[in-house]
């Protein structure tokens, strides 16, 4: 909790559920073009690796990270992805 306010969250944010500025700074959300562009943010920070985990069930793993990797221009090439950096 204390690395987080160092970086400038209150109390109050940190409170779950979590204030939406709280909630909004850790998640990736909206289409799948939304979540590509967060990360591509991370990337162009200086950023050399991003960590994406998928929420909801099992069953919307392999959809979810197909879509995500279209967004980001990712294309399969000897049966592996591809890394992206910022655009």
């Amino acid at each position: 909790m204390n690395n987080f306010k160092r970086l400038g969250f209150t109390d109050a944010d940190l409170t779950p559920p979590g204030s939406d500025k709280f909630v909004e700074a850790l998640v990736a959300y909206g289409t799948p073009d939304d979540i590509a562009n967060r990360l591509r943010e991370h990337l162009r920070a200086g950023a050399d690796h991003v960590v994406i985990q998928v929420l909801g069930g099992s069953d919307k793993l392999l959809p979810t990270l197909t879509e995500l990797a279209g967004a980001l221009g990712l294309t399969p090439r000897g049966g592996t992805t591809q890394p992206v950096g910022p655009p």
